[in-house]
């Protein structure tokens, strides 16, 4: 793992924290599938890619938009 990647997974568990009010409440959030999918964001946490595509869902919730 390199740093902009763990520095990047810091970001968005502060960002889950702030939007779901603690950090119990956004890891059980990665471990529900994504409306009408099998997967479950918790899967998104092996690459940057994965984590960019989670951090857009979190700013939507944040700003009202269901995902």
């Amino acid at each position: 793992m390199n740093n902009d990647f763990l520095l990047k997974k810091v970001a968005l568990y502060n960002l889950g924290e702030k939007v779901f009010g603690n950090q119990k409440e956004f890891e059980r959030w990665l471990g529900i599938p994504f409306y009408g999918q099998k997967q479950c964001p918790y899967e998104f946490l092996k690459s940057s890619e994965g984590i960019d595509i989670l951090m857009n869902e979190l700013n939507c919730l944040a700003e009202g938009y269901p995902v």
